[in-house]
């Protein structure tokens, strides 16, 4: 059970995004399931029409394909600064990271 939402700054209501949100108990101590009972026959008639189907799995392709690739490139960043740095000290170990090696 969840707390019954209240109406923000411009008097709307939050969106539910899962039936349990929509639970309510009455005053007489009952549990009220019209709004989930609602809200998951409507969840299920719209998954019944493959449109919405077919859109739903292209959004999510796009999106996680996008969060993948976002995942890939700072992780490629990331492992390749690391040997990087590692060679450099390998290579000079007597330079400081960041200082410039003097000629002398």
């Amino acid at each position: 059970m969840v707390e019954r939402p209240q109406p923000d700054a411009e008097g709307r209501l939050l969106l539910a995004h899962v039936s349990d949100q929509l639970r309510r108990a009455v005053p007489d101590g009952r549990e009220d399931l019209a709004y989930a009972a609602a809200f998951e026959i409507g969840r299920l008639l719209a998954l019944s029409q493959p449109s919405v189907v077919a859109a739903l799995m292209r959004w999510r392709a796009e999106q996680f394909g996008a969060d993948r690739a976002a995942r890939r490139i700072s992780t490629a960043s990331v492992s390749v600064r690391e040997p990087v740095s590692a060679s450099v000290q390998r290579t000079a170990p007597h330079v400081e990271h960041g200082a410039a090696p003097t000629v002398g």
